[in-house]
């Protein structure tokens, strides 16, 4: 069915909390950790248990400010009700980009915007065989991304102007986010995109830098074994790799500190060569 709507009484209420796992904070402010922001958007599916198919309209939610106990209340554009016999089946996304259909997901070449790095902020929940009750029902949505911090600071006169991640995969397939088993399926990486950078940080001051840039971005599981965290400075660009997997619902954190060494120099005058 395009909507989940049987009318008899008893809502489907639901609230929201975002796995408490390593994938802690953005750097520099709080960003959907524990709770989702208020305002958030993102799509819900009812079925009834044991169903075969899923509705292509999804129901909206939408967050409110979270309670004390750190769950937001979620306001559906449509409200849902239990149905008179049986359980249901209850499935969440976020961002509301992703719905039933989705195949691929992609996370944004420029994060170092709020929007655009909760945008890539691939997130899922799910609840199967769920008994009508008037309580709220608490879905647990857990991030998929893999989340990498860094925080770099220059020394002896050298500032920050940027910093970026190479030879990341933005894209990868989603499968099975839908079937008759209620599995959703493993976001695996693909290599065939031809741009594979994902910008971190950039100072405010683009002439001089910073003398400390931090940011935090998102990107989808994979391995990488190549040159991984660029850094912009004052002096020109240097490049770090790394040999490394890169796990789903996981946080790294780095932090570099950058200095500018004198090339010193000691001198000698050999003599002339002889030569008759």
């Amino acid at each position: 069915e395009d909507s989940f709507n049987w009318l008899v009484g008893t809502p489907v209420n639901v609230t929201a909390t975002a796995a408490p796992d390593n994938t802690a904070t953005r750097t520099g402010a709080n960003v959907q950790t524990a709770c989702f922001d208020e305002g958030a958007t993102l799509n819900a599916y009812y079925n009834i248990h044991g169903g075969d198919t899923i509705g292509n309209k999804p129901t909206v939610l939408t967050a409110s400010a979270p309670d004390v106990s750190g769950k937001n209340r979620l306001t559906p554009d449509v409200q849902p009700y239990y149905p008179s016999t049986g359980t249901v089946d209850i499935y969440a996304l976020y961002p509301t980009a992703v719905t039933s259909t989705t195949s691929s997901f992609s996370v944004a070449a420029d994060q170092s915007s709020e929007s655009d790095y909760k945008a890539s902020d691939l997130m899922w929940a799910s609840i199967s065989g769920q008994a009508k009750t008037t309580k709220d029902v608490n879905l647990e949505f857990a991030h998929q991304m893999a989340k990498i911090s860094i925080d770099v600071t220059g020394a002896e006169g050298v500032t920050i102007k940027s910093i970026k991640l190479l030879n990341t995969v933005r894209t990868v397939p989603i499968t099975n986010i839908w079937l008759s088993s209620r599995a959703i399926g493993a976001v695996s990486a693909t290599n065939n995109e031809a741009d594979k950078t994902i910008t971190v940080a950039t100072s405010s001051d683009a002439t001089n830098g910073d003398e400390q840039l931090s940011g935090s971005v998102l990107f989808p599981p994979q391995t990488i074994a190549a040159d991984f965290i660029e850094v912009t400075t004052n002096y020109g660009t240097t490049k770090f790799s790394t040999n490394k997997a890169f796990s789903g619902g996981t946080e790294y954190k780095v932090s570099l500190n950058i200095t500018r060494q004198m090339i010193g120099f000691t001198s000698t005058i050999t003599d002339w060569t002889a030569d008759n």
